[in-house]
């Protein structure tokens, strides 16, 4: 080893997670992930602060060397890596991967399969999770809604500290496509809006950073949860860390289900009780409510195993075998294989 020699590091918005057959390497800064050798894993999380670029690479077979020269080369010439003095390592300490959030609920469903006369339940909901320092709300219609409706329903909204939002809503002939696009415009706290059962899929242009997206799939109801792919893979820094710790389907979630029942998630059976006689604190202090937050990855079948499983969001509602601990029902990745069934 020559005193100069560089040693090789990633940067620290890149984390590995190793699967059975290879590792996946998320870029947190650029929300984008690489598939790598399992040989990399080992290397590039510890070896690599003990061994100088020229060691790692002897430390290949001859016939290997090569192939890994251009792995190495490529991660240098993609920014995914660097390369350093020894004295300078330890100004690049590892990723810190400590999680938490600062509200006792971070996000919420709420559901709905008709057009309700009153929003009475759902406002009673809305201010409670405003209580509890929830900000993003999915709201699923599985029905049409009128605009005048939708009005009503975020002028509850506009009274709270909720300041992100996704609207689910079947697609009604009657209503423009311009009328939706108005709405939005006025409401900057509708981050997204996906219109379902739509002719085309189609993607509609905004003056702000919103997303209007219509679709031709038909959500039906909540059988419409666990899909698992990589359209749903969420490759922040934030997802990354709570994943090592929590389930990212289920941590501090809550759900208000089209009848008024509230569950851990709307496609769960149990229920704690209707929203009219329980209150959010009272279901959140539950023992039951928490433990499904706290099945993480790594006690998942198969997911245990998955290069994916930090990346992806999970479901704990249709899984394999009915079991809490199964593989998600709707996954068609085999980790054993490294295929997409």
């Amino acid at each position: 080893m020559k005193k100069n020699d560089p040693y090789i590091l990633l940067f620290s918005c890149c984390a590995l997670t190793k699967g059975v057959t290879q590792t996946l390497m998320a870029d947190f800064q650029r929300f984008m992930f690489e598939l790598l050798p399992n040989e990399f894993y080992k290397i590039l999380t510890s070896t690599c602060r003990k061994k100088t670029y020229a060691e790692l690479l002897d430390g290949f077979d001859e016939a290997d060397r090569e192939t890994a020269k251009e792995y190495f080369e490529y991660l240098l010439a993609k920014e995914y890596a660097f390369l350093c003095d020894k004295d300078e390592i330890a100004l690049f300490p590892p990723l810190a991967t400590t999680w938490d959030y600062p509200a006792e609920i971070s996000n919420a469903i709420i559901d709905f399969k008709k057009v309700p006369a009153s929003f009475a339940m759902h406002h009673s909901f809305i201010q409670q999770l405003d209580e509890l320092g929830c900000c993003d709300i999915q709201f699923r219609c599985f029905c049409s809604m009128p605009v005048v409706k939708l009005k009503e329903l975020y002028a509850m909204i506009a009274k709270t500290g909720i300041y992100r939002t996704e609207l689910l809503i079947r697609y009604d002939p009657e209503v423009s496509l311009d009328e939706y696009s108005a709405f939005m415009n006025a409401t900057p706290y509708v981050n997204t809006l996906f219109l379902h059962g739509f002719p085309e899929n189609k993607a509609i242009t905004l003056a702000s950073d919103q997303k209007f997206y219509c679709i031709t799939e038909v959500l039906p109801d909540e059988s419409c949860c666990g899909n698992i792919g990589f359209h749903y893979f969420n490759l922040s820094i934030t997802h990354y860390t709570e994943s090592l710790h929590f389930n990212t389907c289920l941590n501090r979630k809550i759900s208000l289900s089209a009848d008024g029942h509230i569950r851990n998630c709307p496609s769960l059976k149990d229920s704690y009780g209707h929203i009219s006689k329980v209150s959010l604190k009272e279901v959140i202090r539950k023992k039951k409510f928490s433990g499904f937050g706290r099945i993480r990855k790594d006690q998942i079948d198969d997911c245990k195993v998955c290069e994916y499983r930090n990346v992806c969001t999970d479901c704990r509602a249709y899984t394999i075998g009915n079991s809490i601990t199964g593989k998600p029902a709707k996954c068609r990745y085999d980790p054993y294989k490294g295929v997409w069934l």
